[in-house]
C-alpha cells in the first residue's frame, strides 16, 4: 500500500514523495499518542492520578531515583510496564513516572509511603513484591531488584 502511495507522484515530484512520507509519519504519531492513551486508561494510571497525580507545574519531589524499571500494574486490566518506568523515591513516598516516549496519558504520580503496603507474592518461580496502593484496588508488582530499593525506601 505505501508503495503505491509513492507511485502517485511523478519521478521528479520530491515535494509529493516529502509529504506523503510526513503523513504517514503523522499517521504513525496519531496512532502511538492513542495507544498510550489507551494503555493508561485500561491498567488503571488515570484512576490513581485522580488521587496521586502531581498537581499542575509541580515536579517529582527529590530523591533517590531508578530509571529504566519493570512493573506491572494490576487494576481493571493488568498492565506490563516493562523497563519503561522511572522511580522516585524519597522518605515521604514513592514517585512513579514512564520514560518520555510512553508519557502520553500518563502523566507522573506521587503516592505517600502510608497507602502503600509491602507483601511478597509468588508467581510459579518468581518471587515478586505487592505493592498495594490504599484502599484503591490497585497494585504494582515489581521483581528482581527493583523489590529491594523498594523495600529499603520504606520507612518501618
Amino acid at each position: 500500500m505505501i508503495p503505491q502511495l509513492f507511485s502517485t507522484c511523478g519521478a521528479s515530484d520530491l515535494f509529493c514523495k516529502i509529504g506523503i512520507g510526513f503523513g504517514i509519519f503523522g499517521a504513525f504519531l496519531v496512532f502511538w499518542f492513542a495507544m498510550m492513551f489507551l494503555v493508561a486508561v485500561m491498567s488503571g494510571w488515570r484512576v490513581l492520578l485522580e488521587k496521586y497525580g502531581l498537581p499542575e507545574g509541580e515536579s517529582m519531589p527529590e530523591g533517590t531515583k531508578y530509571k529504566w524499571r519493570s512493573a506491572a500494574l494490576w487494576g481493571r486490566f493488568p498492565t506490563n510496564y516493562n523497563s519503561c518506568l522511572n522511580f522516585t523515591s524519597t522518605p515521604e513516598g514513592l514517585g512513579i513516572a514512564t520514560v518520555w516516549i510512553f508519557s502520553a496519558g500518563h502523566p507522573p504520580m506521587f503516592i505517600p509511603w502510608g497507602d502503600i503496603t509491602l507483601e511478597d507474592k509468588k508467581f510459579v518461580f518468581v518471587k515478586r513484591l505487592k505493592m498495594k496502593i490504599a484502599d484503591t484496588g490497585y497494585s504494582f508488582y515489581v521483581w528482581g531488584k527493583n523489590m529491594e530499593f523498594i523495600r529499603c525506601g520504606k520507612p518501618a
